[in-house]
Parts: C-alpha cells; structure tokens; sequence
C-alpha cells in the first residue's frame, strides 16, 4: 500500500435532501456523499471537504462564528468542528451516542454546541466545543425530535422540534452545575381548540436522576417525570417549521396551515392565522408551512405549493406583504449572516438566492437534482466529459470541473449505462428490455436516436469492446447479444451467443494488433447461487465483420466460435478479463484472485471444461459483493466494495494497493467504477448516498520505476489505440450526428416496393398460411426474426402452394360436377319431378359440404356437423376410405 500515493478527489457532485448552511455570508456548505461541499455563491464555485471519518451524519454551520460541525455514520460516533475557511479542526467530541445523530446546532451566544442522539439514549447534549466539554444532557428526551435550534439572543434556551411536539429546554446554571429543563408547548388540536389546562409539574422533579438500566427495552419505556403529564389529550396539530423572533419568542408554522406565536416563559400561545377561520386569508388557506425565516421585511414562509410570502405581523394579525412565484416547491429557507440573501433550497436538487429588499428576482445558483447515481462513465474526449445515470432515468453530463452540462430524463427505469469509444453516444439499458442510444454531440440537447428491444426483462450488462466494433449485452434468459457499436451500421444487432447460465460479470479485451475481441462471460453454474458463479466462458469474435451465413444462422445464433470453458474452485462475484488472465473477486473467502488462462487452446474442444487454479491470492475487501474494472492499458486494476472503499492496485503485484473512502459504509458503499481511456481518471457512485465521485490516480514514482520496462511498448500502445479510435470517431462521429430524433424520422410510403414489402403489403385471408400470425407490435429482436423466417418461408414457397391451390380447386369443380350428375340421375329415377337447380339448393344430407370434400379427398371420413356418417364413394382415382370408425 506504501507504493502508490493517495488518490485525490477532483470532484463530487450530489446532493442529499439534507440542510443546506451558511458558513459565511456569500458560501453555503451541503452534504454530498462522503463529503461536504462548499459553494460560493457568488462566483458559483465549489469545494470539496473531505470526512475525517466514515462518512458524514448531521450537519450544521454557523455563519457568524465562521464554524460548521457534523458527525460520522459509524458506530460510537464522533462530533467534529472545524473552523472556515481555513478548514482548521477545531475539536473531537465524543458522546454518549451509540448509533447516529438526529441533529446539531451551534449557538450565535457563544461556543455551544446543542445534539440529540438517536435510538437508544434519545438524549439532547450542550456541549463547550472549544474544550470539548459536556454542559448538561438530559436522556430520553428526544424521542421524535427532529430539528434543534439555539435562541439567538440567549444561548440558554434551546427549543426541541419534534414530529407531533414543540419543547423548549431552559439551561440554569449555579456555578458550574447546569441543569436542563423541558417546557412542553401546548399545541392546539386540529380543529384549532386547546385541551384543557394542565397543572404544571414542580421544576424540581423535572429530570430524572441518573440511574442504571441495562435492558434496552426499560430504556425506552422511560419518560422524564412531570414530562409526559404536560402533554394534551388528544390529537393535535404537527409543528412544521420554526424561527426565534428579537423578543425570544417562537414563530410556529403547522404543517395544517396554523401559524403560531408561542411564549417559551409563560407557555401561551397564540393562533396568528386559522386556515378554517372565516376571515382567512384566501391566500393561506391552502397553505402548509414548511420553513420559516426572520428578516427585516417581515416573516418569510415557504410551504409545499410553489409560492413564498412575505409575512407582515401587526399585533396578532398577518398579512401577505409580497409573494414570489417558485419554479418548483422549496422545502428550506435560510436567511444569510448580514441579512441580506434569502437561500431556498429543493429537494429535488436546487438552490435559489433571492434579495427581498432590492429585487424580486429569484436567481437559481445550482442545479444538479437529486437522488441516487445508478452508474458513471466517462466519455473518450479530451475534455474528460462524465456522463452519470440516475435510478430514476435521468442521464446527465457533467464537465471535467463537476459543472452539471445538460440533463435528458429519459421517461423508463433504466438498469445499466455504457459510452461508445469511437462516436459520443451512450447505451442505456432499461428495465424493460431495451438499448437507447443517446447521442451526446451537442452538450445542451441531448438526443436519443435509436432503441432496440432484445428481452422482455431487463438489461443487466452492457460492454463495449475497447476498439468501439461491438456492444456486447446481457439479461436474465441465457441469450448473450452481440450488436454493431458503429452508427453507421445503425447499431444492428448481428446474434446471439448462448450461454450455460445466467451472466454475472462481462468484460472484454481487445489490445494492440489483436485480430480478435476476446469476451469472458462469468455464468452461474446449476450448484451455484443467485449472487455468485464458477464458469468462465471465453469466446472470441473477429474484428473484422462477422454477419453472413457463416457466421449467423437463420434463428440469429451465432456459431463456428471457438468457445472455451473453465470452471475455479470457490464461487465468483465479479472479474475482468486481461491479457492471458483474469482478475476475480471471491467473497466467500474475501480475497481478490488472479487465475492464467492456457497458452495453447488450440486442441481444446469447445464443449471440454478446464480446471483452473488461482496463480495469486490476496485479501480484498471486507464488505461485498465488489466490482472489479480493469484500465484500458491493464496497468491498473480497481475495485469497489460496500465498504465504500475504492482501491487501486498495479496488475504487475496486487499486494500493494492505494485507497480512498468514497462512498458511505452505512448507506450501502459504493456501486459502480469506470476508468477513463488514459486510466488516470476513475469515477464511482454510491449505493444510496446520492454522490457521484471524480478521482485522479497520481501513481509514485516507485510505481513508475516498476513499469520502466513496459514504458515504451505502453507508449507506443496508447498512440497506437488513439490513433485508431480517432480514424474511427472522424468517420463514425459524423454519421451519428445526422440520425434522426427516435419517433421523428420522415414517413415511409406504403407503396409496395422491395425494401417495404414485408412491412407494408397485406396479405389475402383466403390465401395466407394458417400458421401465419401478425407480429405483435412490442416483439422483441429475436421473436421479430423468427417471424420473418416464417414469412421468408411463406414467401419462398407461395408458388408451390399456388399451384396446389390451383390443383385442389379444380379436383373440387370435378367432384362436384360430377356428383351433380349423379344425383340428378338417380333424383329422375325416383320421382322425375325435382330438377337440377332444387337438388343444388336442397342438397341431400349425405352429400357433403365443400369445405369438407378436401378430406374426403385425402381418404378421412367423418361425421361432419349436421351430416350423417355415410359413406360416399370416391369420385376420383384412388383407395377407398374404408367403413367409418
């Protein structure tokens, strides 16, 4: 590990639906994955701050202290504070807290610092952060609380926000004791009315003393004394939103749309705006309070709706002073340092500034959306282009400095994500079965040219081969597709390539002059489970084209491969495929693995499974499953895991490793790696942290000295391979630019010619064969192409069956004919009196219908509907039929 420097980050983007902080007046700070993020809001950069520890918890800055503290997400969690902008640590503290931090706030009256801890304390603390003492803490006193806020002129009050109750904890000192002590805001019920008064409890039996309780369960049973006695009966309204006024009092919004004025000192409240009341403001009366903010022009209030008011409050009347119209809903509203910049924040991923006092224009400062990154890729150009796609179908593009460039919601769920290294286009897998190709020339319009149905279940791998020839894709049955990955082939797909069982990993290999792209398949055996297999399936196709009947069958199978088995001892989660040998995680035993592929294959017969044995072994990650990615040059070797952790290591030893903590443990780690085509850039995602990381990878110059031995042919490789990819990109890149939007391409006449006949000529029911069905409009490629080998059949073959026809139609005129005459004859023998047109309309019952006389011609009688079963003799040459059965 010693042998390769640390990774640098060079840019995160994410954002987390968490607070968003002033740490001073023109920057805000914000939670991004593993890190904090600094934005200043004047020149729209950012800054990157790593976490001491694992990861990051509750956040919270205060901007006339220049101080932000946050807490890790590990087990015994640490507090930390630092000062900005010299990003100095201030202190550690450690608490009581087992599991995680519900909130922090820090006080503008000093260096205090309020935090309530999770399950199972449920305790708030008041620290002294400069020396890391603790002032008071009360335990099971924040149960349901979700937001803690210092009073601004009085640092010995802090209220309690919680989901159904407001409390304010009132902090007395005597010398250098301190004690807190709750008082619980009575809240209105949800019709507006209070419950009636409660005696209150003596303040001398408002804590409990500490006391020792080992079961969990007696833990959480406990209440402060005198403290759940002071609640209503009842249902009350929820407390939303609040902000401490100059005069130590406390502006409540309800989620209901009450607006409250509360006393902490003699516990009154007061019902400033009553949406059911008469008088309403027609304007409130549908409005759910969900921040609150102080300035010098009134009282700003952001709801659910995509407004904010500006409150003005004479006595215990407001009124809207002005209104602002939202793009889209803000869920905070936090006013800047000197008062002058209004910051409103979305959880969908945006941040708007506005100035009340000297404009009404709302300008947007960050745009980057929300939720989680799916996976990453990074685009072959100079410029480093990343292109992200998010689990709600959201694929973007984000410049080499993190700058989000254009967005294309692509309407389906998607699966999986891959750029094309010869054309700037990315293939997206959906969970519906499809590829969209997605051209990404123009940066501000993004534009899907192209899709391709291959499954009716989703896509779960796609690969490019390193020289742009193929696009290789995988899903749940056991058919491995192979398409064209050049535009100018209009990503056709050439077959398919059965595999022995469902397809974990997929990787490529294609280096230098190879005429060949080797594919290795790692497949789930029938003794193997759902996330882990032991076949490794290699094959290999040429560079050159392989469609045509030698390769391809009728069905689309392709065959003549020479295909190759092998089978490893312990199961298998993800590998990649180098030059003569694969890299493989085994997490079974946590260790990552590098198996040599047989020189000579030649004698080998495809069907034949060769035993394989692991060449080196070392220890990988701690928490799996982990993806492995090889680099373009097979130099280096990364792998991701749930630990969050991406490692780096050379492929020449994998003993020694760097490594960097991207991604949060507790929310699941990291997802997806992809290198760049130089592999000194590696982009990953996180599982559940909604961050997508950009790191550089500086290898020492130990490392350097290892290569020196390759430097040259790895030199001489990369010109060699941007040589070729650029030949191909200047005659590739054009053609892609001029296909049309999908859906919007120009209309295609019906006329019958040979290229639209299939599609457009209709076919004679009376002369179609019975086998033949429609294809149904949502067929997939493989059910399309045996449908047209039906119709190709049906085509190849209309001249035989013409003349069949032709046959049958003129035995069925004779026996007819001559059944007639027949009939007739022996009609007149009888009587003499019907004639030959009554005989045709009153036809006897055992002379059978004529849609029947084709079987009767082929020798099978039977009782036909309304007919008895007589015999009829035949007219025409040919064995009798026999007595009926």
């Amino acid at each position: 590990m010693n042998e390769v420097r640390n990774l640098e980050i060079s840019w995160v983007q994410g954002f987390t639906r968490e607070n968003v902080e002033f740490v001073d007046n023109k920057t805000v700070c914000y939670t991004c994955g593993n890190h904090i993020c600094f934005l200043n809001l004047e020149t729209k950069t950012r800054s990157v701050f790593q976490s001491p520890g694992r990861g990051v918890g509750a956040l919270t800055a205060n901007g006339r202290s220049g101080a932000f503290a946050f807490s890790e997400r590990k087990l015994s969690p640490f507090i930390f504070v630092y000062s900005f902008p010299g990003l100095e640590l201030k202190n550690e503290l450690k608490g009581d807290a087992y599991l995680d931090y519900t909130s922090l706030t820090l006080s503008d009256g000093g260096p205090y610092l309020g935090c309530c801890s999770s399950f199972p304390e449920y305790s708030i603390t008041v620290w002294n952060w400069e020396n890391a003492e603790v002032i008071c803490t009360k335990s099971q006193a924040g149960q349901d609380v979700i937001s803690l806020e210092f009073n601004p002129m009085n640092w010995l009050q802090l209220c309690a926000l919680g989901t159904t109750t407001l409390t304010v904890w009132n902090i007395e000192k005597c010398g250098s004791f301190h004690l807190m002590k709750p008082r619980v805001i009575q809240l209105p019920a949800t019709n507006g009315a209070f419950a009636e008064e409660l005696p209150h409890t003596p303040t001398k039996s408002s804590f409990i003393p500490e006391m020792s309780l080992s079961p969990i369960s007696e833990l959480s049973k406990m209440k402060p004394i005198g403290y759940e006695s002071s609640l209503p009966t009842g249902a009350t309204i929820t407390p939303s939103a609040l902000c401490w006024t100059a005069a130590s009092q406390l502006y409540v919004g309800c989620a209901e749309g009450y607006l409250l004025l509360v006393d902490p000192e003699n516990l009154s409240v007061s019902v400033l705006f009553n949406p059911a009341a008469a008088d309403a403001i027609p304007e409130l009366q549908n409005f759910h309070f969900q921040a609150l903010t102080l300035s010098s022009n009134g009282l700003i209030a952001v709801g659910k709706e995509t407004v904010l008011h500006c409150l003005h409050i004479r006595g215990t009347q407001p009124s809207i002073t002005q209104t602002w119209q939202l793009e889209r809903p803000v869920s905070a509203a936090i006013l800047s340092p000197d008062n002058d910049t209004l910051l409103l924040s979305s959880n969908t991923g945006q941040i708007y500034l506005l100035n009340p006092a000297e404009s009404d224009q709302i300008t947007k400062v960050l745009d980057v959306l929300s939720g989680n990154f799916l996976t990453a890729a990074l685009l072959r150009t100079d410029k480093n282009v990343c292109v992200s796609l998010r689990e709600r179908g959201v694929l973007q593009l984000w410049a080499s400095d993190g700058t989000c460039l254009s967005s294309l919601p692509l309407q389906t769920e998607v699966t999986r994500l891959a750029c094309c290294p010869i054309a700037h286009y990315a293939a997206v897998g959906t969970a519906s079965g499809k590829i969209l190709f997605v051209d990404l020339n123009n940066e501000k319009q993004l534009r899907l040219v192209h899709e391709v149905y291959l499954y009716h279940t989703a896509v779960d791998h796609l690969v490019f081969d390193q020289e742009g020839c193929y696009l290789l894709c995988s899903g749940s049955d056991l058919h491995l597709y192979v398409l064209y990955a050049r535009p100018s082939m209009r990503f056709s797909v050439i077959g398919y390539v059965d595999v022995p069982g469902c397809i974990l990993s997929l990787s490529t290999q294609c280096l230098g002059s190879s005429e060949e792209v080797k594919i290795l398949a790692l497949c789930a055996a029938q003794e193997d489970k759902n996330d882990d297999a032991s076949l490794l399936i290699v094959f290999s196709l040429p560079v050159r084209s392989i469609a045509g009947s030698d390769c391809v069958d009728r069905q689309g199978c392709l065959y003549n491969l020479k295909v190759l088995r092998y089978k490893v001892p312990l199961p298998l989660t993800s590998c990649a495929l180098g030059v003569g040998e694969v890299f493989a995680y085994c997490h079974s035993n946590k260790s990552l693995q590098r198996f040599q592929l047989p020189k000579d294959t030649d004698g080998l017969p495809s069907q034949q499974m060769v035993q394989l044995q692991p060449k080196e072994e070392v220890k990988g990650h701690q928490l799996g499953p982990v993806s492995l990615l090889l680099s373009p040059d097979c130099m280096w070797l990364a792998s991701v895991g749930r630990d969050g952790l991406l490692r780096i290591r050379p492929t020449e030893s994998m003993e020694k490793y760097c490594e960097l903590w991207c991604h949060s443990c507790r929310l699941g780690g990291a997802r997806s790696v992809s290198f760049s085509a130089d592999g000194h850039t590696v982009v990953t995602t996180g599982f559940k942290d909604g961050s997508l990381q950009c790191t550089n990878l500086r290898p020492s110059c130990r490392i350097k000295d290892a290569y020196n031995e390759k430097d040259n042919y790895f030199t001489q490789y990369h010109q060699a391979m941007s040589l070729s990819l650029q030949i191909a990109f200047n005659s590739e890149n054009p053609v892609l630019v001029t296909l049309p939007v999908w859906g919007h391409e120009a209309p295609v006449s019906c006329k019958k010619t040979e290229g639209n006949e299939v599609g457009c000529a209709t076919i004679d029911v009376m002369e179609q064969d019975k086998s033949y069905l429609p294809t149904p409009l949502n067929s997939t490629w493989l059910e399309s192409r045996q449908d047209a080998i039906v119709k190709e059949d049906i085509k190849q073959h209309s001249e035989t069956k013409k003349a069949l026809r032709e046959t049958v139609r003129e035995l069925r005129e004779t026996c007819i004919s001559t059944e007639d005459f027949r009939l007739v004859s022996s009609s007149s023998a009888l009587s003499g009196t019907w004639s030959l047109g009554q005989q045709t309309q009153q036809r006897r019952p055992d002379v059978p219908l004529p849609r029947h006389l084709l079987q009767l011609l082929q020798g099978q009688p039977k009782a036909f509907p309304g007919q008895p079963r007589d015999i009829v003799p035949p007219v025409c040459p040919g064995p009798s039929p026999g007595p009926p059965p």
